[in-house]
């Protein structure tokens, strides 16, 4: 938009001023013809503007799932390979783009439209000027030369006209895009959550006053280093359409309490974490953190008294300083104490950056190990009453696993701790231990009375 298409538009305008000024100057008498050419291409570009906009819409909707799909099918390649699945992702692949190939095809016939009908407009004025200036040139009323003139400008006026009107069409159908994201940022916020007092953009979502918003940083859920958690016949589904994942759970853990969670896949393990989190809305029931529940308090401090570490770790482009102390208010000496805790004061030693070292998108340039003992130093510091870790030593070497199991035992052990892990070894230090079945429980007791049960069953 701000290269090229800008530069162009101005090119335009200059054209159209530059007309302007040569007609009033050599024939003043054309100035209606030229203002009868810009109304009739207003009128075009009015009647087909809904249109183009709806193509381009449509267009965009068809290519997001074919570059999706390419995306996927590129980083999945090997697994794909392995279990001889090219013909599918192929042929899925081909249909997509088939689909937005048409729908191309269809943009572009509705903008050819448009062309032609402007083109044909200017046309069909040269025709009657010639026609008009023929009778006119035989009576005497004109010379040839003034034809001559006419058609020049009608020539300059109506391509000029017509080049401003596309470029007007066109910086439409690109603002879709920008309507699309203002549509986003106004959809509405979750219960119990507002926007930030220093906000970009005006929108009806209520906004956190600029006291209000110092005085949230400073809160925390609990003054306590555990928190206890109630969960009151819980019931959840990710659409309205579809089946209930979990179903009428109701247990307490208690504060300082490690509670393990056991299942089998689709059990609702991860369902209850994201429950948790207040990621989606409840169907019923509700989950308290001493004795609060998030639409007690706001939602952002609620998430604030969780920390996790789950099976994926999650790192941000950066620096080391800045995936550990995201809000960037922590001094030097706590984020150097909390990577000695975890282990990887030799590691950052060894870079010479050191707190400054480059983090790369989701981590890329780090081991599964690093990324994950990142994530735990992270933990660390955030100091939440409650930890949460999703398989978290599945994806590690036997020596970063020592350390995170360590680390539930010496680092975490005045925090109420939730660990959902498929080795049962990892859950044997646990206090009890939480079997759900098809999102109901089916067992909450100690280690020793639930592990045997669901091995047994499991076999």
């Amino acid at each position: 938009l701000f290269g090229g298409p800008l530069a162009e538009f101005f090119a335009i305008i200059f054209d159209l001023i530059s007309m302007l000024i040569l007609v009033c100057i050599a024939s003043p008498y054309y100035i209606p013809i030229i203002l009868l050419i810009a109304a009739i291409n207003y009128t075009i570009y009015r009647l087909n503007r809904e249109r183009l906009r709806t193509e381009r819409r449509e267009l965009s909707a068809a290519r997001s799932p074919s570059i999706a799909h390419f995306s996927e099918t590129a980083q999945g390649a090997t697994t794909i390979r392995v279990f001889a699945r090219q013909s599918v992702f192929l042929t899925r692949f081909l249909s997509l783009n088939d689909r937005y190939l048409k729908q191309r095809l269809k943009t572009q016939r509705a903008v050819m439209g448009f062309s032609m009908q402007m083109s044909a407009t200017t046309g069909l004025l040269l025709l009657i000027t010639g026609v008009v200036g023929y009778k006119l040139l035989q009576l005497g009323y004109v010379s040839v030369g003034s034809i001559g003139v006419a058609f020049t400008f009608i020539v300059l006026s109506g391509t000029s006209i017509q080049m401003f009107f596309e470029w007007l069409a066109q910086f439409e159908e690109a603002m879709t895009g920008i309507e699309r994201l203002d549509n986003y940022l106004r959809r509405p916020l979750e219960t119990g959550l507002k926007l930030p007092h220093s906000r970009q953009f005006v929108t009806n979502h209520p906004t956190y006053a600029s006291n209000e918003e110092a005085d949230l940083k400073r809160q925390a859920l609990t003054q306590k280093p555990s928190a206890g958690i109630d969960v009151v016949d819980l019931w959840l589904k990710y659409g309205d359409d579809l089946p209930f994942v979990l179903k009428g759970l109701n247990f307490s853990i208690k504060p300082g309490e490690k509670v393990g969670i056991i299942g089998r896949t689709g059990s609702g393990k991860t369902s209850f974490v994201q429950a948790l989190f207040r990621l989606y809305p409840f169907a019923e029931g509700k989950i308290l953190i001493d004795g609060k529940g998030a639409g007690d308090v706001d939602l952002s401090l609620f998430r604030r008294s969780i920390a996790l570490i789950s099976q994926e770790p999650t790192l941000f482009r950066g620096t080391v300083r800045e995936n550990l102390d995201l809000p960037g208010r922590l001094p030097e000496e706590r984020l150097h104490d909390a990577l000695a805790r975890v282990g990887l004061t030799e590691w950052l030693e060894a870079h010479p950056l050191k707190l400054e070292t480059v983090v790369e998108e989701r981590g890329r340039n780090l081991s599964a190990g690093e990324r994950q003992l990142l994530c735990m130093a992270r933990c660390l510091l955030q100091e939440a009453p409650i930890v949460v870790m999703d398989e978290a030593t599945s994806s590690v070497d036997p020596q970063s696993e020592e350390i995170m199991v360590r680390a539930t035992r010496e680092f975490f052990k005045d925090r109420t701790q939730i660990i959902i892990a498929h080795r049962l070894s990892t859950l044997e230090h646990c206090d009890r231990v939480l079997w759900l079945d098809q999102g109901q429980v089916r067992l909450f007791d100690r280690p020793a009375a639930v592990l045997p049960v669901f091995q047994s069953t499991h076999l």
